[in-house]
């Protein structure tokens, strides 16, 4: 039997010697059919096919060596990988290089090296097979994705290597970014690994007990623990508790995740914009595992098939069937969960005097200032509560707000951009204010991360390369000029090493994938930290910090790093403490901020202030504090960091905007206070507000500041008197003394009590929840 292809053609991989691309199935050409194909192993742009005779074929794309001829030109038909004998009995593609496991149960990889994805030792590309020897001749099983790679030996311990950017390589918070370019033990599941599977920037593995854990990026929710968004990674294996010890196999694309159970029902979970996890649903994400319909057709199996009516199988499909994957009129959160998920959010960000945030329905919604457009629902109107962004629909990964203007990745891996636009920081080459989401020209789908800095815009692309554009009169492009672009322009003294980007108005920072850190632009107050005050047209590595750096942040005129072992650096301006240092010296060098210890998984800074989040999940804010954006219920400058106790340890995401904060809670709520003179917080404009107050969003299932005012959402704000909540304006304690007086039945919500709870605000409840700022 032959081996058919369709699709995309544009290298080859379909292998029928064209280039054209295939709407309907054609046959590789070049294999003989005498000899049968056992395995097939496809990556975006080459294949590779194993056959019954051990031999290996690979086809399409070759810049990088990755089909293992020993030359870097492209095959439009197979060809025969010599190197490897004729005793292949496993073959695993992805991105640009190749791997396959010979019956000897030694490892050999080829191809692009870029991040030590090969094992070797080294970052060099190999056009041929060369041993993973640190291996042995123990291996059984190989999993590869596009930067790192896996495998299992014998004895069930599990080795995994290459960039380590987001956990992927699950060998804990100790070690850093990479890249490892020798396999690392996964020590934390021992000698129990019966099965390992790689997504793009995440693993899993099964146990031999049946049970499944989960671990690296996950801000698609493809860990399958609950958790989402942006920046959400998992440094050290996590167990999937939904599906208990139940596992029977599992599979993974690069940002969902699917389990088979020993029962024969297939689970997924992560990304969902396509439908890919077969769930019923077009929800853009799904954060814990839910099971996979219409995969048996017969009465009963709790799915309403084509084939099958009212009349001849009311079971199941009724009118309102709990499980169909409808929310129907009859159905509620709490009756059917499983139809009636809640609308939380998988992502927020913060720009100058507005913000974003991601629902889990897949919506983008932005809200406060929108004097350029920044909002982006096509008019120049301030919006005080979430507004949805109608012109992406489901279609966006991630979003960044910045000064006067915002940024989203789609799915794809295309770029919009829209707000301000008079130095051309859209990148859609006109200098043409944008209201509503415009394509950045050039980029094509190939972008893997973004930063919007005000005045210009950089993006990493996936090949780990930098594109910056908009103005440029400090050198923030850093092209080593000070002419400004309207279209992406490659930073090309950083080639193709950049693992993270981050920007501010007129200078810009990276890490690259071997943990430096690198800025350029202006550096007034020494924000770049290589010791001087003078401005950078190209890349300056910095050198003072005392690790590898992990994350980078910029705001107005200071800058933050987390190291790969936890810790805190800062740098620049420090006039109102926002360096964390206990003083308000600036500091053109990294300063370490000693009272977060090793404990930070994540920071963000704001014009003049700064908050960090630690492991636990609290978070920590210092500097200005002029509209109560530390969250301490003070309007008090802090120098060093203080706990925003309101939102205990369930924090998995922060933004600052310039005098304004947010939070996403790890139960998809997002939590915004400080300046909210343009709606900033969600909320009708109003005095500022010095703790965390939930934003506004009928349907979230917590009811927020400005919903508790209006009444304008009873599904969210009940007035059901006895449920345990009190509801602010709409119950109090001469109508519900149940609710709202302590001591009674319930006292959630209640004045005095001396908890400021969801419904309550400085405005409200000055007891519970602090004075409002007089203005």
């Amino acid at each position: 039997m032959g081996v058919c292809g369709a699709g995309k053609n544009d290298f080859g991989q379909l292998g029928d010697g064209t280039t054209v691309t295939r709407p309907t199935p054609g046959r590789v050409t070049g294999l003989s059919t005498a000899v049968a194909i056992e395995q097939l192993a496809a990556a975006p742009y080459h294949v590779c096919a194993r056959r019954t005779d051990g031999t290996v074929w690979c086809w399409g794309h070759n810049s990088y060596g990755q089909l293992g001829d020993g030359t870097t030109s492209g095959r439009l038909s197979p060809v025969a990988i010599t190197g490897l004998g004729t005793t292949v009995t496993q073959v695993a593609t992805a991105g640009y290089h190749s791997c396959a496991r010979r019956a000897d149960g030694r490892l050999w990889c080829w191809g692009s090296n870029s991040t030590g994805n090969l094992g070797d030792g080294t970052l060099t590309t190999r056009l041929a097979p060369v041993p993973v020897t640190a291996l042995g001749s123990a291996v059984v099983a190989v999993a590869v994705a596009s930067y790192h790679s896996c495998a299992r030996r014998a004895d069930g311990s599990l080795w995994c290597w290459g960039t380590n950017g987001y956990g992927e390589l699950g060998v804990g918070a100790g070690y850093g970014h990479g890249p490892w370019t020798s396999p690392l033990r996964v020590t934390a599941l021992g000698t129990t690994v019966a099965e390992v599977v790689a997504g793009e920037y995440h693993s899993c593995a099964r146990r031999t007990d049946g049970s499944l854990w989960c671990w690296g990026g996950g801000e698609s929710g493809q860990l399958g623990d609950g958790s989402g968004g942006g920046g959400t990674t998992r440094p050290s294996p996590v167990l999937v508790t939904a599906l208990g010890t139940t596992v029977a196999e599992v599979m993974s694309g690069s940002t969902h995740t699917c389990a088979r159970r020993i029962d024969g029902s297939l689970w997924c979970w992560g990304q969902n914009s396509d439908g890919q996890l077969g769930i019923g649903t077009m929800m853009a994400v799904n954060l814990v595992p839910a099971r996979a319909l219409g995969l048996r057709c017969s009465c009963g199996d709790g799915v309403c098939s084509r084939s099958e009516t009212r009349g001849e199988c009311a079971a199941d499909c009724r009118q309102e069937s709990c499980g169909d994957g409808m929310c129907t009129a009859g159905e509620g959160e709490v009756s059917c969960p499983a139809d009636c998920h809640r609308l939380g959010y998988t992502g927020v960000s913060a720009g100058g005097m507005h913000a974003c945030a991601l629902r889990s329905d897949g919506r983008l919604l932005c809200w406060g200032s929108n004097g350029t457009s920044q909002v982006g629902d096509g008019t120049t109107v301030a919006r005080h509560s979430p507004t949805i962004v109608t012109a992406v629909g489901t279609t966006v990964m991630k979003v960044t707000a910045a000064n006067s203007a915002s940024c989203a990745r789609r799915f794809d891996g295309s770029l919009l951009c829209w707000g301000v636009n008079d130095n051309g920081q859209v990148g859609d080459g006109t200098t043409i204010h944008r209201s509503t989401p415009t394509a950045v020209a050039t980029l094509g789908t190939t972008v893997a991360e973004f930063a919007p800095g005000g005045d210009h815009t950089c993006a990493r692309r996936t090949n780990g390369s930098l594109w910056c554009w908009g103005s440029n009169v400090f050198g923030a492009l850093g092209d080593g000029t000070t002419t400004a672009r309207w279209i992406p322009i490659a930073v090309t003294a950083l080639g193709t090493t950049v693992a993270r980007v981050a920007t501010a108005s007129n200078y810009s920072c990276v890490r690259r994938t071997d943990g430096s850190l690198w800025c350029w632009g202006l550096n007034s107050y020494g924000r770049l930290g290589d010791g001087t005050t003078m401005t950078r047209l190209s890349p300056t590595a910095i050198t003072a910090m005392g690790t590898l750096a992990a994350t980078v942040a910029l705001g107005g005129h200071q800058t933050c790093a987390t190291g790969t072992d936890g810790s805190l650096w800062c740098w620049g301006m420090n006039s109102y403490g926002q360096l964390g240092d206990g003083t308000t010296i600036s500091r053109a060098t990294p300063t370490r901020v000693t009272a977060m210890g090793t404990t930070v998984a994540a920071v963000a800074v704001g014009v003049l202030h700064s908050c960090a989040r630690r492991t636990d999940g609290s978070m920590w804010c210092w500097g200005d504090n002029y509209y109560g954006q530390l969250g301490d219920r003070t309007s008090i400058n802090r120098l060093v960091p203080t706990r925003v106790t309101a939102l205990g340890t369930t924090v998995t995401e922060i933004a600052l905007g310039g005098s304004h904060s947010c939070a996403r809670r790890s139960d998809g709520s997002v939590w915004c206070w400080g300046d909210n003179s343009y709606g900033n917080l969600g909320a009708p404009v109003g005095a500022s507000v010095w703790q965390p107050t939930a934003l506004d969003t009928c349907g979230d299932g917590v009811c927020g500041f400005g919903e508790a005012q209006s009444g304008g959402c009873p599904g969210d704000c009940a007035t059901t008197c006895g449920d345990c909540v009190c509801d602010g304006v709409l119950e109090d304690a001469a109508s519900c003394p149940a609710d709202c007086v302590a001591g009674n039945t319930c006292t959630a919500g209640t004045c005095g009590n001396g908890k400021c709870d969801a419904t309550e605000n400085c405005q409200l409840c000055a007891t519970d929840c602090g004075t409002c700022y007089p203005f």
